[in-house]
């Protein structure tokens, strides 16, 4: 009772400060923001809503976790535990849920504290492909992505209780239920996400039970298509990378306060879409989500794959991305998906068919600002951006200065059309719709690279 007039007391103050001084009118909510941008916002967060669906597990701690997993939820397992003053029953539940229904307690360290680890996995659609490449139950190295993440918990130090391939399951269950409400032609996004748990206050894993381990999948669409044909501009971040010193940028924490806040100063309020970041050493890195490549053209280059380079940052600077290294397997090889590529490229003139095989290869780059702007200023050289959410990226300009000749270039076109079919395709993923013994074969083949 005396919780509820408390209550009551507090909110009725709260109203009474509120409409004396005119504090929450629209424009001081805003805060400056564009009224149209708010509410594209809340109209694109309102879709997610309707679509999207989260696994989660967590153990059952009372008071704390979400009374949705008792009641919706089921039992992984539950063990007695403790010394009799201390006794209890250790016990996770686990479930999918609607968006509205998830939430983490405020005392899971992973949020409180950002200790925790995720991965970012695509089931690629896109529509208007010849029927030959529409395939959207393919989801992209979906083996390499689970593997990866459960090779930052180790790093990290957090212990999952649930295998790669029971946790990989549980994903293709959620996103199933997601298929059936999206469209066709819609990419589904899955974000694997393993914290490490809730806890008492204060920093340090002892005091955590054990990890919260989910899955929220959702439906993504990061650049407009026709960027695709005409490219981007990057800005440049004053906000420096991540120092591999201190945190392995090849390990996807939840740490992510440095690249929002490289996003925010160097793509300018909106002028940019992406920006680049350089380390404390003054070497590029990366963009602030994606990784960066440069294409430096010598004569003859169109007969001679030999006079085409590859060049992007070493791998112990930046996140050594799936997607990147599926483009450097396919600049060092002939391409092995070229009879579709060819088809896609007949059927979208803006694209070409791959033609690059034995590319030389840079991948250990270290460039400072001036080495960047000198490879740019070549009218031979392009530029394009990797990422799992974008795919491959072209871009055309840094800031006032144009990439080249302010064009995508064909080699970039070139490894748009190998990268656009692989990324649909069965030999470089896993259908979504696959028997649990097919599923275990898959995942218990070795990594493609």
């Amino acid at each position: 009772m005396g919780a509820t007039h408390m209550h009551d007391r507090l909110f009725t103050g709260v109203t009474r400060l509120t409409n004396e001084d005119k504090r929450h009118s629209l424009e001081d909510v805003l805060q400056g923001r564009p009224e149209a941008e708010v509410a594209t916002a809340l109209k694109a967060a309102t879709n997610t809503g309707e679509i999207a669906r989260v696994y989660m597990a967590m153990p059952i701690v009372p008071g704390v976790t979400n009374p949705i997993f008792n009641t919706a939820g089921q039992t992984l397992f539950a063990h007695p535990i403790g010394a009799e003053n201390t006794s209890g029953v250790l016990e996770v539940r686990e479930g999918i849920f609607p968006l509205e229904q998830a939430g983490f307690s405020f005392i899971d360290h992973g949020p409180l504290y950002g200790d925790g680890v995720f991965e970012g996995v695509l089931h690629f659609a896109k529509p208007g492909l010849p029927e030959l490449l529409r395939n959207d139950e393919t989801i992209f190295l979906f083996r390499e992505h689970v593997n990866r993440h459960y090779k930052g918990l180790t790093q990290w130090g957090i212990k999952p209780y649930l295998s790669q391939e029971e946790f990989g399951w549980r994903i293709l269950q959620t996103a199933l239920e997601v298929k059936e409400q999206a469209a066709s032609d819609q990419s589904l996004y899955f974000r694997p996400l393993v914290l490490s748990g809730i806890g008492d206050l204060g920093a340090g894993r002892t005091k955590c039970v054990l990890p919260t381990m989910g899955a929220l999948v959702a439906t993504i669409q990061l650049y407009p298509s026709e960027t695709y044909r005409t490219g981007i501009k990057l800005g440049i971040s004053s906000v420096v990378a991540k120092d591999p010193r201190s945190l392995d940028p090849n390990v996807k924490g939840t740490q992510y306060a440095q690249n929002i806040q490289a996003f925010l100063h160097g793509t300018n309020g909106g002028e940019f879409k992406e920006a680049l970041m350089f380390n404390g050493d003054g070497y590029l890195t990366e963009a602030t989500v994606d990784n960066i490549f440069f294409v430096i053209k010598e004569n003859g280059w169109e007969t001679d794959p030999n006079k085409v380079e590859i060049i992007t940052p070493h791998p112990k600077i930046c996140l050594n991305g799936l997607t990147r290294r599926m483009i450097l397997h396919l600049a060092d090889h002939d391409p092995i998906l070229k009879s579709e590529a060819e088809k896609l490229a007949n059927h979208d003139s803006a694209i070409y068919a791959s033609t690059h095989k034995g590319y030389q290869i840079v991948n250990d780059a270290m460039l400072t600002a001036q080495d960047m702007w000198a490879l740019i200023e070549d009218p031979n050289t392009e530029m394009f951006m990797t990422g799992t959410g974008c795919g491959l990226m072209p871009v055309i300009g840094i800031k006032d200065k144009q990439v080249g000749d302010g064009q995508v270039g064909p080699v970039t076109k070139g490894f748009l059309a190998d990268i656009t079919v692989a990324m649909r395709h069965r030999d470089y993923g896993l259908r979504l719709d696959v028997t649990e013994s097919e599923y275990l074969d898959y995942m218990r083949q070795p990594d493609l690279f």
